[in-house]
């Protein structure tokens, strides 16, 4: 029997996601031509969802973007992936529902960031700008449940120990 490599490793990262674990990292890049210095999370998997009802894996990530003239800005950033598209919807798609309070985030959806990753399997990434505060009280929350909306319905994940503890690690490392 012959295994395809990727739909074998996109199952392993649904198991691992499930079970409440996250990989994540922050990186940083700089660009020398535009003078720009961008701290971003990666892989900081939600949890929730039944991967054999719902596989698909949400990563909830934040960036920091410094200018050249030492302006700064913050992102939150969504990336869906799964069977079938979502078409994170632009507008108020991004619902956070921090300790029983609901904020919403005003985005342009993912219509300029969807691909094909193979067969049935898609990506999608939407940004949604924050701010310091918001971070640091995701950060330091107690409960955060997540919901993204989008034409072809809405994907609902929470947060586990290891969200907060990646958010933790973001804004003790990248907010000044």
């Amino acid at each position: 029997m012959r295994y395809n490599k990727s739909l074998v490793l996109y199952t392993l990262v649904i198991l691992l996601v499930s079970c409440g674990a996250s990989l994540s990292s922050i990186k940083k890049t700089t660009d020398e031509f535009e003078g720009h210095t961008i701290d971003r999370m990666y892989s900081n998997y939600l949890s929730g969802g039944i991967p054999i009802l719902d596989d698909a894996t949400i990563e909830l990530n934040v960036s920091r973007f410094e200018s050249k003239l030492e302006n700064v800005s913050y992102d939150l950033i969504v990336r869906y992936s799964g069977e079938g598209w979502l078409f994170i919807s632009e507008g108020n798609s991004l619902i956070l529902l921090i300790d029983g309070e609901s904020y919403s985030f005003t985005g342009d959806g993912s219509s300029s960031s969807r691909k094909v990753i193979m067969g049935s399997v898609v990506q999608e990434f939407a940004f949604y700008q924050t701010d310091t505060d918001m971070i640091n009280k995701i950060a330091n929350a107690q409960v955060v449940k997540v919901k993204i909306k989008g034409s072809n319905g809405a994907k609902e994940r929470h947060f586990s120990k290891a969200n907060f503890d990646n958010f933790k690690k973001f804004a003790n490392s990248h907010i000044y």
